[in-house]
Protein backbone atom coordinates (compact mmCIF):
# COMPACT_ATOMS: atom_id res chain seq x y z
CA UNK A 1 0.00 0.00 0.00
CA UNK A 2 1.34 3.20 -1.13
CA UNK A 3 2.09 5.95 1.68
CA UNK A 4 0.38 9.42 1.28
CA UNK A 5 1.48 12.48 2.18
CA UNK A 6 -0.41 15.59 2.61
CA UNK A 7 0.71 19.29 2.42
CA UNK A 8 -1.69 22.08 3.62
CA UNK A 9 -1.01 25.32 1.21
CA UNK A 10 -2.98 28.65 1.34
CA UNK A 11 -5.69 27.63 0.03
CA UNK A 12 -5.64 23.74 -0.69
CA UNK A 13 -4.51 20.53 0.02
CA UNK A 14 -2.08 18.74 -1.95
CA UNK A 15 -2.09 14.63 -1.58
CA UNK A 16 1.25 13.32 -2.74
CA UNK A 17 1.73 9.32 -3.37
CA UNK A 18 5.42 8.64 -4.21
CA UNK A 19 6.41 5.31 -5.55
CA UNK A 20 9.23 3.11 -7.04
CA UNK A 21 9.52 4.88 -9.79
CA UNK A 22 13.01 5.19 -10.32
CA UNK A 23 14.44 4.97 -14.42
CA UNK A 24 17.89 6.54 -13.62
CA UNK A 25 20.30 5.94 -11.30
CA UNK A 26 23.53 8.03 -11.22
CA UNK A 27 26.49 6.79 -9.27
CA UNK A 28 29.54 8.60 -7.90
CA UNK A 29 32.40 6.21 -8.15
CA UNK A 30 34.90 8.42 -7.14
CA UNK A 31 35.01 12.56 -6.81
CA UNK A 32 38.56 12.25 -7.30
CA UNK A 33 39.99 12.83 -10.40
CA UNK A 34 43.57 12.39 -12.30
CA UNK A 35 43.38 15.69 -14.10
CA UNK A 36 42.83 19.29 -12.78
CA UNK A 37 40.68 21.28 -14.93
CA UNK A 38 40.73 25.07 -14.61
CA UNK A 39 37.09 24.76 -15.07
CA UNK A 40 35.87 22.19 -12.31
CA UNK A 41 33.54 22.74 -9.81
CA UNK A 42 36.38 20.31 -7.89
CA UNK A 43 38.18 23.24 -7.45
CA UNK A 44 36.22 25.09 -4.64
CA UNK A 45 34.67 21.87 -3.37
CA UNK A 46 34.15 22.11 0.90
CA UNK A 47 34.94 18.56 1.62
CA UNK A 48 37.35 15.58 1.31
CA UNK A 49 37.70 13.66 -2.13
CA UNK A 50 36.80 9.42 -2.05
CA UNK A 51 35.89 6.89 -3.92
CA UNK A 52 32.80 4.65 -3.19
CA UNK A 53 33.51 1.36 -1.13
CA UNK A 54 32.23 -2.17 -2.07
CA UNK A 55 29.61 -1.99 0.78
CA UNK A 56 28.36 1.06 0.00
CA UNK A 57 28.25 -0.06 -3.83
CA UNK A 58 26.30 -3.28 -2.77
CA UNK A 59 24.20 -1.75 -0.19
CA UNK A 60 22.71 0.70 -3.39
CA UNK A 61 21.82 -2.70 -5.53
CA UNK A 62 19.73 -4.15 -2.73
CA UNK A 63 17.90 -1.43 -2.07
CA UNK A 64 17.31 -1.25 -6.00
CA UNK A 65 15.72 -4.34 -5.61
CA UNK A 66 12.69 -3.24 -4.94
CA UNK A 67 12.82 -0.54 -7.72
CA UNK A 68 12.01 -2.69 -10.82
CA UNK A 69 11.44 0.22 -13.28
CA UNK A 70 15.35 1.26 -13.15
CA UNK A 71 16.70 0.99 -16.43
CA UNK A 72 20.39 3.10 -16.33
CA UNK A 73 23.03 3.21 -14.04
CA UNK A 74 24.96 5.86 -14.77
CA UNK A 75 28.65 5.48 -13.53
CA UNK A 76 29.40 9.31 -13.24
CA UNK A 77 29.28 12.26 -10.40
CA UNK A 78 31.69 14.97 -10.20
CA UNK A 79 34.74 13.18 -10.18
CA UNK A 80 37.04 10.45 -12.15
CA UNK A 81 34.75 6.68 -11.67
CA UNK A 82 37.59 4.79 -13.31
CA UNK A 83 39.73 6.33 -10.11
CA UNK A 84 38.04 3.58 -8.22
CA UNK A 85 40.28 0.15 -7.56
CA UNK A 86 36.75 -1.57 -7.38
CA UNK A 87 35.63 0.05 -10.95
CA UNK A 88 35.62 -3.51 -13.08
CA UNK A 89 33.76 -5.68 -10.39
CA UNK A 90 31.48 -2.82 -10.19
CA UNK A 91 31.07 -2.60 -13.69
CA UNK A 92 30.68 -6.50 -14.35
CA UNK A 93 28.07 -6.47 -11.24
CA UNK A 94 26.24 -3.60 -12.67
CA UNK A 95 25.66 -5.65 -16.38
CA UNK A 96 25.13 -8.62 -14.38
CA UNK A 97 22.23 -7.48 -13.05
CA UNK A 98 20.53 -6.68 -16.53
CA UNK A 99 20.91 -2.62 -16.11
CA UNK A 100 22.57 -0.64 -19.14
CA UNK A 101 25.28 0.65 -18.30
CA UNK A 102 26.88 4.34 -18.93
CA UNK A 103 30.55 5.94 -17.98
CA UNK A 104 31.48 9.19 -17.59
CA UNK A 105 35.10 9.41 -17.98
CA UNK A 106 37.51 12.36 -19.19
CA UNK A 107 39.24 9.09 -21.20
CA UNK A 108 42.19 9.27 -19.79
CA UNK A 109 42.27 6.39 -18.09
CA UNK A 110 41.12 4.25 -20.98
CA UNK A 111 43.76 2.18 -21.94
CA UNK A 112 43.76 -0.74 -24.52
CA UNK A 113 43.29 -3.39 -21.28
CA UNK A 114 40.48 -1.27 -19.74
CA UNK A 115 38.63 -0.77 -23.07
CA UNK A 116 39.07 -4.76 -23.85
CA UNK A 117 37.18 -5.12 -20.11
CA UNK A 118 34.52 -2.63 -21.19
CA UNK A 119 34.13 -4.25 -24.25
CA UNK A 120 33.72 -7.59 -22.66
CA UNK A 121 31.14 -7.11 -20.72
CA UNK A 122 29.16 -5.03 -23.22
CA UNK A 123 29.06 -1.34 -21.49
CA UNK A 124 26.19 0.41 -23.49
CA UNK A 125 27.67 4.08 -23.68
CA UNK A 126 31.20 6.07 -22.86
CA UNK A 127 30.19 9.78 -22.79
CA UNK A 128 33.65 11.39 -23.15
CA UNK A 129 34.34 14.88 -21.98
CA UNK A 130 36.36 16.69 -24.28
CA UNK A 131 36.29 20.31 -25.76
CA UNK A 132 38.33 22.59 -27.97
CA UNK A 133 40.88 25.70 -26.44
CA UNK A 134 41.96 26.01 -23.22
CA UNK A 135 39.55 26.62 -20.48
CA UNK A 136 38.18 23.00 -20.39
CA UNK A 137 40.01 19.67 -20.45
CA UNK A 138 43.01 20.60 -22.64
CA UNK A 139 44.32 18.87 -25.53
CA UNK A 140 41.23 16.22 -27.02
CA UNK A 141 43.94 14.51 -28.82
CA UNK A 142 43.85 11.35 -26.63
CA UNK A 143 39.86 10.76 -26.55
CA UNK A 144 39.56 11.50 -30.49
CA UNK A 145 41.67 8.57 -31.39
CA UNK A 146 40.20 6.36 -28.55
CA UNK A 147 36.85 7.46 -29.83
CA UNK A 148 37.76 6.30 -33.50
CA UNK A 149 39.59 3.23 -32.28
CA UNK A 150 36.21 1.93 -30.36
CA UNK A 151 34.51 3.14 -33.78
CA UNK A 152 36.71 0.93 -35.74
CA UNK A 153 36.36 -2.50 -33.29
CA UNK A 154 32.52 -1.61 -33.47
CA UNK A 155 32.35 -2.25 -37.08
CA UNK A 156 35.00 -4.33 -37.11
CA UNK A 157 33.28 -7.17 -34.52
CA UNK A 158 29.91 -5.74 -35.98
CA UNK A 159 28.89 -5.04 -32.64
CA UNK A 160 25.52 -2.62 -31.95
CA UNK A 161 27.66 -0.65 -29.18
CA UNK A 162 28.90 0.77 -27.39
CA UNK A 163 27.84 4.14 -28.14
CA UNK A 164 30.13 6.93 -27.68
CA UNK A 165 28.96 10.39 -26.69
CA UNK A 166 31.50 13.73 -26.39
CA UNK A 167 30.15 16.07 -23.17
CA UNK A 168 31.56 19.47 -24.42
CA UNK A 169 31.21 22.73 -22.32
CA UNK A 170 31.12 25.84 -24.24
CA UNK A 171 32.62 29.03 -23.54
CA UNK A 172 33.95 32.29 -25.23
CA UNK A 173 37.92 31.12 -25.56
CA UNK A 174 36.15 27.59 -27.62
CA UNK A 175 32.66 28.53 -29.37
CA UNK A 176 34.84 29.57 -32.57
CA UNK A 177 36.82 26.32 -32.95
CA UNK A 178 33.41 23.83 -32.51
CA UNK A 179 33.03 23.24 -36.39
CA UNK A 180 36.19 21.63 -36.54
CA UNK A 181 36.01 20.04 -33.10
CA UNK A 182 32.32 18.55 -34.20
CA UNK A 183 33.56 17.18 -37.32
CA UNK A 184 36.83 15.67 -36.11
CA UNK A 185 34.58 13.44 -33.60
CA UNK A 186 31.86 12.81 -36.44
CA UNK A 187 34.34 11.73 -38.70
CA UNK A 188 35.85 9.41 -35.98
CA UNK A 189 32.88 7.91 -34.90
CA UNK A 190 30.99 9.38 -32.25
CA UNK A 191 27.30 9.05 -32.21
CA UNK A 192 26.05 11.96 -30.24
CA UNK A 193 26.95 15.76 -28.84
CA UNK A 194 25.89 17.03 -25.37
CA UNK A 195 26.80 20.86 -25.73
CA UNK A 196 26.69 22.63 -22.07
CA UNK A 197 27.65 26.09 -20.55
CA UNK A 198 30.19 26.84 -18.64
CA UNK A 199 29.54 27.93 -14.70
CA UNK A 200 32.46 30.05 -13.38
CA UNK A 201 33.32 28.40 -10.16
CA UNK A 202 36.09 31.56 -9.82
CA UNK A 203 36.16 35.20 -10.71
CA UNK A 204 39.02 34.65 -13.44
CA UNK A 205 36.09 32.66 -15.19
CA UNK A 206 33.25 35.29 -15.26
CA UNK A 207 34.21 36.18 -19.00
CA UNK A 208 33.82 32.62 -20.26
CA UNK A 209 29.97 32.15 -20.12
CA UNK A 210 27.72 32.93 -23.68
CA UNK A 211 24.74 33.50 -21.97
CA UNK A 212 26.71 36.88 -20.14
CA UNK A 213 26.01 38.69 -23.06
CA UNK A 214 23.64 36.87 -25.33
CA UNK A 215 23.43 37.24 -28.92
CA UNK A 216 20.28 35.54 -30.40
CA UNK A 217 22.64 34.07 -33.35
CA UNK A 218 24.28 31.83 -30.89
CA UNK A 219 21.63 29.37 -30.74
CA UNK A 220 21.77 29.14 -34.51
CA UNK A 221 25.37 29.22 -35.01
CA UNK A 222 25.92 26.08 -32.64
CA UNK A 223 22.78 24.21 -34.18
CA UNK A 224 24.08 25.05 -37.89
CA UNK A 225 27.08 23.01 -36.90
CA UNK A 226 25.71 19.84 -35.93
CA UNK A 227 22.46 19.97 -35.99
CA UNK A 228 21.97 17.04 -39.23
CA UNK A 229 25.21 15.17 -38.97
CA UNK A 230 24.68 13.70 -35.83
CA UNK A 231 22.46 13.32 -32.28
CA UNK A 232 22.70 16.21 -30.13
CA UNK A 233 21.45 17.69 -26.58
CA UNK A 234 21.82 21.79 -27.00
CA UNK A 235 21.28 24.01 -24.11
CA UNK A 236 19.65 27.31 -24.42
CA UNK A 237 22.15 30.77 -24.90
CA UNK A 238 20.04 33.24 -22.95
CA UNK A 239 17.35 32.58 -20.26
CA UNK A 240 13.84 31.89 -20.57
CA UNK A 241 11.09 31.12 -18.79
CA UNK A 242 10.91 27.40 -19.39
CA UNK A 243 12.14 25.41 -16.34
CA UNK A 244 13.01 21.45 -16.89
CA UNK A 245 15.05 19.97 -14.45
CA UNK A 246 16.35 16.92 -15.95
CA UNK A 247 16.99 14.83 -12.96
CA UNK A 248 13.64 15.16 -11.30
CA UNK A 249 11.43 14.94 -14.82
CA UNK A 250 13.68 11.98 -15.51
CA UNK A 251 12.96 10.30 -12.47
CA UNK A 252 16.84 10.19 -11.63
CA UNK A 253 18.68 9.62 -8.27
CA UNK A 254 22.26 10.60 -7.91
CA UNK A 255 23.85 8.57 -5.12
CA UNK A 256 27.70 10.26 -4.03
CA UNK A 257 30.83 8.29 -3.19
CA UNK A 258 30.22 7.95 0.25
CA UNK A 259 25.99 6.60 0.30
CA UNK A 260 24.40 10.23 0.16
CA UNK A 261 21.59 10.62 -1.61
CA UNK A 262 20.89 13.93 -3.78
CA UNK A 263 18.16 14.91 -5.97
CA UNK A 264 20.89 16.21 -8.77
CA UNK A 265 24.69 16.86 -9.80
CA UNK A 266 24.29 20.83 -8.53
CA UNK A 267 23.70 19.66 -4.69
CA UNK A 268 26.02 16.66 -5.10
CA UNK A 269 28.81 19.08 -3.35
CA UNK A 270 29.20 22.01 -1.28
CA UNK A 271 31.45 24.08 -3.67
CA UNK A 272 31.49 27.77 -4.99
CA UNK A 273 30.08 29.11 -7.95
CA UNK A 274 29.27 32.00 -9.77
CA UNK A 275 25.74 33.20 -11.12
CA UNK A 276 25.92 35.83 -13.78
CA UNK A 277 28.52 37.21 -12.21
CA UNK A 278 27.54 36.76 -7.99
CA UNK A 279 28.87 34.40 -6.26
CA UNK A 280 27.25 31.93 -4.79
CA UNK A 281 27.79 28.95 -2.07
CA UNK A 282 26.01 25.99 -2.70
CA UNK A 283 25.45 23.53 0.18
CA UNK A 284 25.39 19.70 -0.57
CA UNK A 285 21.87 18.43 0.19
CA UNK A 286 21.35 15.12 1.30
CA UNK A 287 18.18 12.86 1.24
CA UNK A 288 19.43 10.21 3.35
CA UNK A 289 22.73 7.68 3.15
CA UNK A 290 22.33 3.94 1.48
CA UNK A 291 24.49 3.10 4.42
CA UNK A 292 21.74 3.91 6.87
CA UNK A 293 18.53 3.70 5.11
CA UNK A 294 17.46 1.75 1.99
CA UNK A 295 17.32 3.69 -0.91
CA UNK A 296 13.90 3.08 -1.84
CA UNK A 297 12.61 4.52 1.66
CA UNK A 298 14.55 7.78 1.20
CA UNK A 299 13.45 8.09 -2.55
CA UNK A 300 9.48 8.09 -0.83
CA UNK A 301 9.88 9.91 2.30
CA UNK A 302 8.21 12.55 2.91
CA UNK A 303 11.05 15.50 2.33
CA UNK A 304 12.35 14.20 -1.07
CA UNK A 305 8.92 13.66 -2.83
CA UNK A 306 7.93 17.32 -1.90
CA UNK A 307 10.91 18.29 -3.03
CA UNK A 308 10.82 16.86 -6.65
CA UNK A 309 7.01 17.81 -6.81
CA UNK A 310 8.08 21.68 -6.35
CA UNK A 311 11.02 21.50 -9.26
CA UNK A 312 8.71 19.92 -11.27
CA UNK A 313 6.39 22.74 -10.68
CA UNK A 314 8.48 25.47 -10.94
CA UNK A 315 7.40 26.49 -7.06
CA UNK A 316 10.69 28.34 -6.28
CA UNK A 317 11.37 32.08 -7.26
CA UNK A 318 12.61 32.76 -10.64
CA UNK A 319 16.11 34.71 -8.89
CA UNK A 320 18.02 34.57 -11.85
CA UNK A 321 16.23 37.71 -13.38
CA UNK A 322 14.73 39.55 -10.41
CA UNK A 323 15.04 43.11 -10.26
CA UNK A 324 15.80 42.58 -6.31
CA UNK A 325 18.82 40.53 -6.55
CA UNK A 326 21.45 42.61 -6.09
CA UNK A 327 20.58 43.41 -2.70
CA UNK A 328 19.04 39.70 -1.93
CA UNK A 329 20.97 38.12 0.66
CA UNK A 330 18.86 35.09 -0.18
CA UNK A 331 20.61 34.51 -3.24
CA UNK A 332 24.35 33.74 -1.15
CA UNK A 333 23.89 30.42 -0.57
CA UNK A 334 21.40 27.81 -2.05
CA UNK A 335 20.06 27.14 1.14
CA UNK A 336 16.91 29.06 1.50
CA UNK A 337 15.50 31.33 -0.50
CA UNK A 338 12.35 34.45 -0.06
CA UNK A 339 9.62 31.60 -0.75
CA UNK A 340 11.18 29.65 2.14
CA UNK A 341 12.25 27.06 0.09
CA UNK A 342 15.10 24.69 1.71
CA UNK A 343 17.14 24.19 -0.09
CA UNK A 344 16.65 26.50 -3.25
CA UNK A 345 17.08 25.74 -7.23
CA UNK A 346 15.33 29.56 -7.52
CA UNK A 347 18.88 30.57 -9.69
CA UNK A 348 19.99 26.32 -10.70
CA UNK A 349 21.06 27.35 -14.51
CA UNK A 350 20.31 23.52 -14.98
CA UNK A 351 16.35 24.12 -14.23
CA UNK A 352 16.79 26.91 -16.95
CA UNK A 353 18.39 24.82 -19.60
CA UNK A 354 21.53 26.79 -19.92
CA UNK A 355 23.66 23.98 -18.33
CA UNK A 356 22.83 20.32 -19.81
CA UNK A 357 23.76 17.11 -17.47
CA UNK A 358 24.61 13.57 -19.24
Amino acid sequence: MLKMYKFNLKDAQLTLKPDDNVEKVYVELASNCNLHCEMCFRNSFKEKFGTMELKTFYNLFDGLKEMKKVKEVIFGGIGEPLMNPHFKEMATFVKSQGYKLLVESNGYLVNDEMLDFLFSISADEFIFSAEPGSAGHGSYSWVLKLTKKISDRIAREKLGKPVVTIQTVLSTKNVQNIETFFQKFIDAGASRFILSNIIPTSEKELSLPLYMKPKSSMENYVSRRITGKVSANLPYFELKTERYCNFTQNSAIVVRWDGEVAPCYRFLHTYTEYIYGMKKEIKAVSFGNINERDISKIWKSEEFAYFRFKVNHALFPSCTDCRLKEGCDFIKTSEYDCWGNFPSCGDCLWWRNLVICP
